[in-house]
C-alpha cells in the first residue's frame, strides 16, 4: 500500500527491490499448494498492495476474480493498463488504513506480499486493523496470507504480533514465520478463518 515499498530505500538491503520485482515469475511454482491448485471457479481473492498487477496476472487463470488494491493511484493506473483485457481482474485505490470498503464474507483468500512492512513502522494499529478487517471479509475457511510482516529483523516480535492480532480477530494461525518459497526469502504467515462462525 505504500509506493515507497517498491524502491530500494524501503528495503533493508540494496537490490532487494529489483530482485523482488520479478519474484512472481521465478516463484510461480513455489506458491503453497492450496493456492496453486485452485480452479477458475474458486471464489475470488484480494491482493493488498498490488503495485502494477504482476501477481494478479500470474493468478488470473486460476481464480474466478481477483481485486488488487494499492494506496498509489499511479500504481493502480499502471496495473489497469498492463492487465487490460483480462476480464476477471480489477484494481482500485485504497486508503492504506483499513479494508472497510469491502462487504463481509467477500473473499476466499486475502494476500499481502510485502505490504505489512509499510504498515508496521507507520502504526501498529494499522497492521492490527487489517487483520481485524480480514477476519470480517474472509468466507468460512478462508485464508489471510501475509508474506513479510516487517523489516525490523525480529522474527520473534513479528510472530508475537501476528499471534496476538489473530487471536483478537478470531483467526487461527496456521503458518507463523515460515520460509515457504525457495527462490525468495519472504517469511510466510497464514491466518485461517474458522469453517463455522460462533
Amino acid at each position: 500500500p505504500c509506493a515507497a515499498q517498491r524502491s530500494s530505500a524501503c528495503h533493508p538491503f540494496p537490490g532487494v527491490a529489483d530482485f523482488k520485482s520479478e519474484w512472481p515469475r521465478s516463484n510461480r511454482n513455489q506458491w503453497p499448494t492450496s493456492f496453486r491448485n485452485r480452479r477458475p471457479t474458486s471464489p475470488g481473492i484480494c491482493n493488498i498492495g498490488c503495485g502494477i498487477g504482476r501477481i494478479e496476472r500470474q493468478l488470473a487463470s486460476r481464480l474466478r476474480h481477483i481485486i488488487g488494491i494499492d494506496l498509489s493511484p499511479a500504481m493502480v493506473a499502471e496495473a489497469r493498463r498492463r492487465c487490460a483485457g483480462i476480464a476477471n481482474l480489477a484494481f482500485t485505490v485504497c486508503d492504506g488504513r483499513s479494508l472497510s470498503q469491502f462487504s463481509p464474507a467477500s473473499f476466499d483468500l486475502i494476500l499481502a506480499v510485502d505490504s505489512f512492512p509499510c504498515f508496521v513502522p507507520a502504526a501498529r494499529d494499522v497492521a492490527r486493523h487489517h487483520v481485524l478487517d480480514a477476519a470480517r471479509l474472509l468466507r468460512p475457511g478462508g485464508v489471510f496470507a501475509i508474506f513479510n510482516y516487517s523489516y525490523r529483523g525480529d522474527l520473534a516480535a513479528d510472530r508475537a504480533d501476528i499471534a496476538a492480532d489473530a487471536a483478537a480477530a478470531g483467526l487461527r494461525v496456521s503458518r507463523n514465520g515460515a520460509r515457504d518459497l525457495a527462490l525468495w526469502d519472504g517469511v510466510s504467515f497464514a491466518l485461517s478463518s474458522p469453517f463455522r462462525r460462533e
